[in-house]
């Protein structure tokens, strides 16, 4: 692992995670909409690319250029409240985005995909949550992020990919 792409990077956890990467003397490359995220958090030791995850053809180029070989797919809108006024948008973000990130990275170097998924997708509950656990989401942000679970397990089993 040395040439990492992080989604979202521009978000709380991807600026964190990205910082860490960096101190380990990693190579990150960022893409963000900015939709949602923020320049500021970016780290400038860091490549950046203002892109939405549905550019599957600019992504794939900066995967082949950059010689990416780990994604760390953070990107997703996460407000439940919103998810529940306008269920689509969570839909085409959240699923269609995770589906056209996976196809651009199809067939390059990138051997490893990791994914954020949430405990959303288990919908509530007391007890400790483990992989095991049924899901049962409670929102659209919930359905959406297990739609988007199903999808990284379906399509990197397909192209070979380390989830």
């Amino acid at each position: 692992m040395k040439n990492i792409l992080v989604t979202g990077g521009a978000g709380y956890i991807g600026s964190i995670l990205s910082f860490y990467l960096l101190n380990k003397n990693l190579n990150v490359f960022i893409i963000d909409n900015l939709s949602r995220g923020h320049k500021k958090l970016i780290n400038k030791k860091a490549s950046f690319f203002k892109l939405s995850l549905k550019n599957s053809k600019e992504i794939r180029k900066i995967v082949i250029q950059k010689k990416i070989d780990t994604v760390i797919h953070l990107a997703a809108f996460i407000r439940v409240d919103e998810s529940i006024k306008n269920p689509s948008l969570y839909l085409k973000n959240n699923v269609e985005g995770t589906i056209s990130l996976i196809e651009a990275v199809k067939n390059t170097l990138v051997k490893r995909l990791i994914f954020s998924s949430s405990s959303s997708v288990y919908g509530k509950t007391k007890k400790k949550i483990s992989e095991t656990n049924k899901t049962k989401p409670i929102s659209p942000y919930g359905k959406s992020k297990l739609q988007a679970d199903n999808k990284v397990i379906k399509l990197c089993r397909k192209y070979n990919l380390n989830n």
